[in-house]
C-alpha cells in the first residue's frame, strides 16, 4: 500500500486545504523551534562560558521563551484545523459513496451489503485519521528534514 493514494487529493477537495494549511503551520512551528533552539543555545554559552549575567541574557530568553509559546499556540491550531478538516473529509467521502450507491442498481447493491456497510461504517472513519493525523505527519517529514538541515548548514558548515 502506498502511503498517499492521488485520488483522495482528486475526489475529496477538503483535504487539499487541509494539508496545505497543516505545511504552513508545520513550517513554521520547525522555525520557531529552531529559533528557540539557537536562542538557549546562546543563553547557556553566554552564561556559562562568558559568565553573563540573567540581566545580560534575558532578552535571548524572552525570545527563546516566546518563540515556545508561539510554538504550542501554532501547533494547537494545526491540530483544531486538522481535526476539522479530518472529520469535513469524512463527510465528503460518505456523500460521495452515497451519490454512487445511488446510481447502482439493487440487485448489485444486495450482491455487496456487507462491503458497502463497513465502507460507510469503519472504512470511511479511518479516513479521519489519516487525513487529520497521517498526512500532515507525512507533510513535516518531508520537508523539515530538508529545512533543519539547511539551517544546519548555514550557522555551520563544517558540520
Amino acid at each position: 500500500m502506498k502511503p498517499f493514494d492521488p485520488r483522495l487529493f482528486r475526489d475529496i477537495q477538503s483535504v487539499k486545504g487541509t494539508i496545505g494549511f497543516a505545511a504552513v503551520l508545520s513550517f513554521f512551528s520547525s522555525a520557531l523551534y529552531v529559533v528557540a533552539s539557537i536562542a538557549f543555545a546562546h543563553i547557556v554559552t553566554d552564561t556559562f562560558l562568558d559568565h553573563r549575567t540573567l540581566s545580560e541574557v534575558s532578552p535571548t530568553f524572552v525570545l527563546a521563551v516566546g518563540a515556545w509559546v508561539l510554538r504550542g499556540f501554532v501547533n494547537s491550531l494545526s491540530d483544531v484545523e486538522t481535526r476539522r478538516g479530518g472529520l469535513q473529509a469524512v463527510a465528503d467521502a460518505r456523500r460521495i459513496v452515497v451519490e454512487r450507491i445511488s446510481e447502482t442498481s439493487p440487485r448489485e447493491l444486495k450482491m455487496h451489503a456487507g462491503a458497502l456497510q463497513t465502507l460507510l461504517t469503519r472504512g470511511v472513519d479511518g479516513l479521519e485519521i489519516y487525513v487529520s493525523r497521517y498526512l500532515p505527519q507525512l507533510a513535516i517529514a518531508s520537508f523539515v528534514p530538508l529545512g533543519l538541515g539547511a539551517v544546519i548548514l548555514w550557522l555551520d558548515p563544517l558540520s
